[in-house]
């Protein structure tokens, strides 16, 4: 009777949902090159750098992007860890967002356990809480900037930044009846994902969220890259030299292209390397589209670098299942 109620109501599974976010660890993740020599910092052999940027969209056990309910699908964890883990020795750095941690789940731990194996670093210090810019369930996981550093020569550093920012939980009425498919879905993790763009206040509310965010980001991006400490006493971050990098990536969960996109360019002041073609990161046709956007057409670029690194090649690779990354061969060379 009691798991037929939790079924059954979308209040019931969203309070449970609520609940498992709250325990759990969504912070990005860094990997860096180990160092063999035990310095300070990591170290890269070549000026030429590879890296990957990636919302690896991977829920702890128990729940799941493909399912009806948000706990009864098959993501194909392992197989996607064991992918990813395959990929390491073809990149430098790698920026991942959405490796969810939690106590229960031993996912997360397999694939540090698997990095570590393959000469990586699980590295970065939360620099930036963006949680008091956040509104509804995201509020309770979470969000913000992390950062690490790995030395590109004796002389010069470069930094990582990585983050992850408010999403729209549901697409909006419009895009709805603009769908190639005008049936709608009811099942109950439809419902629950309708309800979350509820307590979000919708595209517009993840919008105004996105605009304090990113000026947070952009405040600490200021931080790293002016010669100066950062005004929020973290002791760890030494003065940054004028000849050091950066390369900020993440899931913005900006539109490229769009009026939002524009703005943000403002702030940061530059574009991001994804323009201008924008080549889409997130499609609902991916087995990983949660319930509530299967019904819309939806092919878009979400994820930017932004860089002062000369980037000699940009891509958007395919994964597993329209599971897209960014990739970004730079050198050292002109800001």
């Amino acid at each position: 009777m009691s798991a037929w109620i939790l079924v059954s109501s979308p209040l019931a599974v969203f309070a449970a949902y609520l609940y498992m976010r709250s325990k759990k660890d969504k912070k990005p993740v860094i990997l860096t090159p180990q160092d063999k020599e035990r310095s300070s910092d990591s170290r890269v052999s070549t000026q030429r750098i590879r890296a990957m940027v990636l919302n690896f969209c991977l829920l702890p056990g128990g729940l799941s992007f493909s399912g009806g309910w948000l706990f009864d699908g098959k993501d194909k964890k392992r197989e996607r860890i064991d992918m990813l883990l395959d990929m390491l020795q073809s990149y430098d750095v790698l920026l991942i967002n959405e490796l969810w941690g939690c106590w229960w789940s031993s996912h997360h731990t397999y694939f540090y356990e698997g990095a570590r194996k393959r000469g990586r670093d699980v590295d970065g210090y939360w620099k930036c809480d963006l949680e008091p810019n956040c509104s509804g369930w995201q509020s309770v996981v979470p969000n913000g900037v992390l950062s690490a550093e790995v030395a590109l020569n004796s002389s010069t550093k470069l930094h990582l930044l990585s983050t992850h920012m408010q999403c729209t939980s549901a697409p909006t009425t419009s895009m709805l009846e603009n769908s190639c498919d005008k049936e709608e879905h009811h099942d109950v993790g439809s419902e629950v994902v309708r309800f979350l763009a509820a307590t979000d206040d919708g595209m517009e509310g993840a919008t105004r969220i996105r605009h304090g965010q990113i000026v947070e980001v952009k405040n600490f991006l200021d931080s790293v890259v002016i010669s100066m400490r950062a005004s929020f006493s973290l002791a760890d971050l030494s003065q940054v030299k004028e000849g050091d990098h950066y390369i900020l990536g993440g899931d913005f969960n900006i539109e490229g292209g769009s009026e939002e996109y524009y703005d943000a360019v403002k702030l940061i002041g530059r574009e991001s390397v994804c323009a201008p073609e924008f080549r889409g990161t997130y499609s609902t046709h991916s087995f990983l589209t949660p319930p509530g956007w299967r019904d819309v057409e939806y092919n878009v670029n979400l994820d930017h670098v932004f860089t002062d690194l000369h980037v000699d090649e940009y891509k958007v690779r395919v994964l597993l299942a329209r599971l897209a990354c960014l990739t970004i061969d730079c050198t050292d060379s002109g800001r």
